[in-house]
């Protein structure tokens, strides 16, 4: 009978933990394939998109279902030139599509020091696996903008 009992329980305890897992139900932690950080200093001076870093994306798994993703880039930033305004602008490529503006595009704006910046943006991806790679560049010829100690974190399985 106390067997019984704890085969019960240990049943209901791993359909309970399933469930909740299939639905979302729990704090999802971040895996490692949905983000990553690098330290170096990159620079740009092109107005065509160019990815930050050819080793600098993330990968995402949405299984069988559309999921709206939450995607985040931070990094100390800076654009500097003769024009007014000298900005660095951002875009995404997904799955090794071309590079295009979805959120916020004006990372930064006359800042001739590196400082902090965030964008936040959402996009929706559809089932299956998906790679996301950041972009930027500048929006006025002769401007040099650059981005250094940066990260990139994609979060699609929030509630």
């Amino acid at each position: 009978m106390i067997r019984y009992f704890f085969n019960l329980i240990f049943l209901l305890a791993l359909f309970s933990g399933l469930s909740l897992g299939v639905r979302g139900g729990v704090a999802w932690a971040i895996p490692d394939s949905q983000h990553i950080c690098q330290a170096g200093l990159v620079e740009t001076d092109s107005t065509m998109f160019e990815p930050i870093d050819d080793d600098f994306f993330v990968t995402v798994s949405n299984l069988f279902f559309p999921h709206d993703c939450v995607v985040t880039l931070s990094g100390d930033a800076g654009a500097d030139g003769p024009n007014d305004p000298d900005t660095l602008l951002i875009g995404y490529s997904i799955d090794g599509g071309s590079c295009q503006f979805i959120g916020p595009i004006s990372f930064v704006r006359e800042e001739k020091s590196l400082e902090t910046h965030t964008a936040i943006t959402v996009i929706e991806l559809g089932p299956g696996k998906h790679t996301i790679q950041p972009c930027f560049r500048v929006e006025n010829q002769g401007t040099i903008g650059g981005i250094s100690r940066r990260c990139l974190i994609v979060e699609c399985r929030t509630r």
